[in-house]
């Protein structure tokens, strides 16, 4: 099944190969332990636990690749309620901003390149 709606097993393949594609090894984390990990040399053993944070469900899916989310809207069998439902992603609804100065700047992007900035609060 896609979004609720009866799909043969090769449909699902195909959709689940192109997301994966797509996603180019991003996936919905919801601590940066991997990033950690990486900066430990990959050993799990190395991780500065103080260092961990967590996002929620919905926000760890706010960075997912531009492409994936076309690509999945763009399926017939898309439904924008249930995968809003899933990621917390409306992608029917106005984008939220941030304004700065005179310029308004899409929320979403501006929190995707802050991401490893650190806070001048913390």
């Amino acid at each position: 099944m896609l979004f609720n709606k009866q799909s043969d097993e090769k449909r699902i393949d195909e959709v689940q190969t192109t997301i994966y594609k797509l996603w180019n090894g991003w996936l919905p984390y919801q601590t940066n332990a991997f990033d950690l990990k990486k900066e430990a040399g990959n050993d799990w053993t190395k991780i500065d636990i103080s260092k961990l944070t967590v996002k929620s469900w919905n926000d760890s899916w706010k960075n997912m690749p531009k492409e994936a989310l076309a690509y999945i809207q763009s399926l017939s069998e898309f439904d924008a309620v249930l995968f809003k439902e899933i990621t917390g992603l409306d992608v029917n609804g106005k984008k939220e901003t941030i304004k700065i100065g005179n310029h308004s700047y899409d929320k979403q992007e501006v929190e995707k390149r802050l991401e490893g900035l650190k806070a001048l609060d913390n």
